[in-house]
């Protein structure tokens, strides 16, 4: 069936403007945060580590969809996508290796060249591009199944389900890429169990499906309600429910985004955010390793308002950096993931 062109989806850029901001702010804390601080901010943690990668990759669905899926025939710019993020995890995996391991020896980079281990606070970026990629290569069956409801559903959950398949066994980075492992050997995000969410994002915005706010807001509630009763999710490797739990927060943040859209400036500000969310990452990672291996000389760990201040600076830092790049004015407007 012949699709017709959608128009751009703000939403998606604004919701990915959210993600963006979290996780600087979460990486900062994490790494620049003495243990009080971290203690403190432990509610907030968890949180981000709910929704910040399922939520990514909802909107890698959406734009995808937008981008590729809704055309005829596909572009095949789809890879470039996926590569994007792929080479950007070797620079981050590199940096923190340089920044925060202080390791500098060739096997240190022979290492991360080949994957032997996952670079921690880059590895999502892995994930990313692996997910893009299987977006396109499974790109004829995809458009198939957004077509059926039921199917759709039929096989997100499947997936879902793909979470109880037991990976203790697994002992290499690579395999854990696709099915998970101990979080022991490495602490990834599985391709195989998280690509429903890439799935529902290309849904949503295939069927212009309107989330739920009170939906989101009573899983989040249930979830936290649950937690407080002493029951745990564990998210490396994710399990079913810590996957089911993301995606309720998913649609809360959804819901928020479209909210946002209304207002001008919101949509304006969070837009360039969201946009050229990939080089927020990465620049964002490369400027915290940095503060990280510095810190003996910044009299050490930080407190709660100077890591969020070293987070807002930084964050500002890259917006300006953002400014000094210059495009030819595209043709039309294109969604990118």
């Amino acid at each position: 069936m012949t699709q017709t062109h959608k128009p751009y989806e703000h939403s998606l850029d604004v919701m990915k403007a959210i993600l963006v901001i979290g996780m600087v702010v979460d990486h900062a804390l994490m790494l620049l945060a003495d243990g009080p601080t971290r203690a403190l901010t432990d509610g907030f943690k968890k949180t981000i580590d709910l929704v910040s990668f399922s939520a990514f990759l909802f909107c890698f669905g959406g734009a995808t969809w937008l981008a590729y899926f809704s055309k005829t025939p596909p572009a095949r710019r789809i890879l470039a996508s996926a590569l994007r993020p792929f080479i950007a995890y070797f620079i981050s995996a590199f940096f923190y290796t340089l920044f925060v391991e202080r390791a500098y020896g060739s096997e240190d980079l022979l290492s991360i060249l080949l994957l032997r281990e996952l670079s921690p606070f880059s590895e999502f970026l892995l994930a990313f591009s692996l997910i893009l990629l299987l977006g396109f290569l499974l790109y004829r069956p995809i458009k198939h199944l957004l077509e059926n409801t039921r199917l759709f559903w039929a096989v997100a959950g499947l997936l879902l389900l793909t979470s109880l398949i037991p990976n203790a066994w697994v002992q290499w980075p690579v395999v854990s890429l696709f099915i998970g492992s101990p979080k022991e050997v490495t602490a990834s995000f599985p391709v195989l169990q998280y690509f429903p969410l890439y799935l529902m994002g290309a849904y949503f915005i295939r069927h212009e499906v309107r989330p739920n706010v009170w939906i989101g807001l009573a899983g989040i509630t249930a979830y936290f309600v649950a937690r407080s009763f002493g029951f745990s999710a564990s998210r490396f490797p994710p399990d079913f429910i810590f996957l089911v739990a993301s995606m309720f927060f998913t649609l809360a943040w959804y819901a928020a985004a479209r909210a946002l859209t209304r207002w001008p400036l919101a949509r304006t500000w969070l837009g360039s955010i969201g946009v050229n969310s990939l080089f927020y990452l990465l620049a964002s990672n490369i400027l915290i390793f940095a503060f990280r291996g510095a810190m003996p000389k910044l009299g050490g760990a930080m407190n709660l308002k100077t890591a969020i201040e070293v987070a807002l600076g930084i964050l500002a830092a890259v917006y300006f950096f953002t400014r000094l790049v210059r495009q030819p004015p595209p043709a039309g407007p294109s969604q990118s993931a």
